[in-house]
């Protein structure tokens, strides 16, 4: 089998340790939509607000939980030794092994191999217009996908 070459999607030379304000997306393994269920959107919304509590300068200001995707904007206020990298990996391993117990004990569909998609999407906020596109982008998602059971939208 020859080797899957992954470009690297990253702002090459970007410090991802620094504060900032980054708009993320991470989607399910294939697009299925495993968030369909209130429980499980409610099981995500947890592990979003937990990225607070687990990094000290990190902010939650605005999400949504669509059925095979999240959107949401971290805001870093602190530079610190933890790049942005590694909260994702955090927050990924913690939503899919809590995922895994509620396949096991609450009948959740289960999913073939990952719970999510190998990498995430990120784009670094420049200013206050972008900081507001991407909140309407947030606020207008269901919209585009004609989803009216998407988990609501929390600004702090």
């Amino acid at each position: 089998m020859p080797e899957i070459s992954r470009k690297n999607i990253r702002l090459q030379g970007y410090d991802y340790t620094k504060n900032g304000v980054y708009f993320i997306t991470i989607c399910c393994q294939n697009r299925m939509p495993l968030f369909e269920q209130s429980e499980v959107k409610k099981m995500v919304d947890l592990w979003l607000w937990k990225l607070e509590e687990n990094y000290q300068h990190v902010v939650l200001d605005a999400y949504i939980v669509m059925p095979d995707h999240i959107h949401f904007i971290l805001i870093k206020t602190e530079k610190d030794e933890i790049p942005l990298s590694r909260m994702m990996t955090w927050f990924k391993t913690m939503t899919t092994n809590a995922y895994i117990k509620g396949v096991r004990n609450n009948g959740w569909l289960p999913f073939e191999k990952r719970m999510w998609q190998r990498n995430y999407f990120e784009h670094i906020v420049r200013n206050d217009r972008d900081l507001n596109e991407k909140r309407e982008y947030i606020i207008n998602n269901p919209l585009k996908h004609q989803n009216k059971t998407c988990i609501p939208l929390y600004e702090s």
